[in-house]
């Protein structure tokens, strides 16, 4: 096992080193965040020393070695103890740990899911895994005393300031970049790169653009009352002809029991013109009186040649108006709605009405 490893850096990566040591190269993968906190921190010979986490990464044609370094054993011992995490693997960790590790083992300690949450590859899910996990069982290394966490504040100021400056490129005035930047900040307190919050800020204006605006709520609600406005005359329209369908229905079997009495000679005992205004008078016709609940929709009466109808049709007829008033309907003496009526004659069964029925 390779714990440690010291020569001149040939190259720096973006996921590392290359270090010469006496002529072999080898390539070391070093979190952003230590690297970032590396600059200038070579020997005055222009080597380096760094402990090492040496794994194999398996895959199923092959297994390479992989050396993930350190600038000491308490980093390397926050990395082992980060990748007991259930799902957070050596790879997983060393892209991770862009924020300097006192940052990140605080965030643990407190629970803070936010903080966590925003490391790159930590979703919402794998933040509480780490916190349920790790909480109260890294306390020291979020005593680290380096210039990894001294230099936060500065690389934090550095990402703002590169991403206003790609704002202006898009032809964002410097005072709207400014403040768009500032919001994403607030949002994003543990931000890494300039890219990510770039991406907050396109966030945040797309989530506006989705809300409604003021006006656009109104343009809503003046549709709305449009729509309202044609359908509800339809809707009562409906309503009329389906209480219309009950008078069709009660002409009918009024009409049945006069045919039935005039063939049985009766309809000269039987005089119409008292407007069948007694349950005795609407039983002979073979129908319950219709104007006996207070809820009925219809007035109905029976009229005999003469009497003036609301159509005008002749003869003995049934007819039913619409009532305007809600007393008791026990009586004849209702008011009715003389625009609203169905009239049949009894004899023909010839109907006249009004709309919509």
């Amino acid at each position: 096992m390779i714990s440690q490893i010291s020569g001149t850096i040939v190259q720096r990566t973006e996921q590392g080193l290359l270090i010469d040591v006496h002529g072999l190269c080898y390539e070391v993968l070093v979190p952003a965040a230590i690297l970032q906190a590396m600059n200038g921190q070579a020997r005055a010979d222009g080597t380096v020393r760094l402990v090492t986490f040496h794994y194999h990464h398996v895959e199923p044609s092959r297994a390479t070695p992989m050396l993930i370094g350190f600038t000491n054993e308490v980093e390397r011992e926050f990395f082992e103890r980060f990748i007991t995490v259930s799902g957070v693997g050596p790879r997983a960790a060393l892209r991770a740990i862009s924020q300097p590790i006192p940052l990140i083992a605080r965030a643990i300690d407190e629970g803070d899911l936010e903080f966590l949450r925003r490391l790159p590859g930590i979703g919402p899910q794998r933040a509480r895994e780490i916190v349920a996990k790790l909480q109260g069982k890294v306390g020291k290394f979020g005593l680290i005393q380096s210039e990894t966490a001294s230099a936060a504040p500065r690389a934090h100021h550095d990402v703002a300031e590169e991403a206003v400056a790609v704002l202006l490129q898009l032809q964002y005035k410097p005072a709207e970049a400014k403040a768009m930047i500032q919001k994403a900040v607030e949002r994003m307190p543990g931000v890494a790169t300039a890219e990510e919050l770039l991406n907050e800020v396109y966030r945040q204006r797309s989530a506006v653009r989705r809300g409604f605006t003021l006006m656009e709520l109104l343009i809503v609600v003046v549709v709305l009352g449009l729509l309202a406005a044609a359908a509800l005359p339809v809707y009562f329209n409906s309503i009329e002809k389906s209480r219309g369908a009950e008078v069709y229905g009660t002409f009918g079997f009024v009409r049945a029991g006069y045919l039935a009495l005039k063939d049985r000679g009766i309809p000269g005992n039987w005089n119409p013109g008292i407007g069948a205004s007694t349950d005795g008078d609407w039983q002979l016709l073979g129908v319950e009186n219709p104007n006996g609940s207070s809820r009925a929709y219809f007035a109905y009466d029976v009229l005999r040649t003469g009497d003036g109808g609301l159509s005008g049709l002749g003869g003995e007829r049934v007819q039913a108006a619409r009532r305007s008033g809600q007393p008791p309907y026990g009586t004849y003496t209702t008011s009715v709605d003389n625009t609203r009526y169905i009239e049949m004659n009894l004899d023909t069964g010839e109907i006249r009405k009004s709309a919509p029925y």
